[in-house]
């Protein structure tokens, strides 16, 4: 089932804000910040995916780190910042 087909504009634009929502709590950055539109989105939501599906392969693609509440994680023993 496409989301073209059945799905609406409104809920294109909730499905992008709950990704953005998703990014930033797990990895304080949001779409914006990655330079993503909803243009760039869109081929992902009529593929069916959830926004959780579509941040967990982002984060992949990218090699996001999770933020945690102390901080993010750190460097392997040894390795220093750039």
């Amino acid at each position: 089932m496409s989301h073209e087909i059945h799905g609406s504009k409104e809920e294109f634009q909730l499905w992008c804000a709950r990704v953005d929502a998703l990014m930033k709590h797990e990895y304080v950055v949001g779409l914006v910040d990655v330079g993503w539109t909803p243009d760039d989105l869109r081929k992902f939501w009529q593929r069916d995916e959830t926004a959780n599906e579509f941040v967990e392969w982002f984060a992949l693609k990218y090699d996001l780190d999770p933020y945690t509440p102390y901080g993010y994680p750190s460097l392997p023993s040894g390795e220093k910042a750039h």
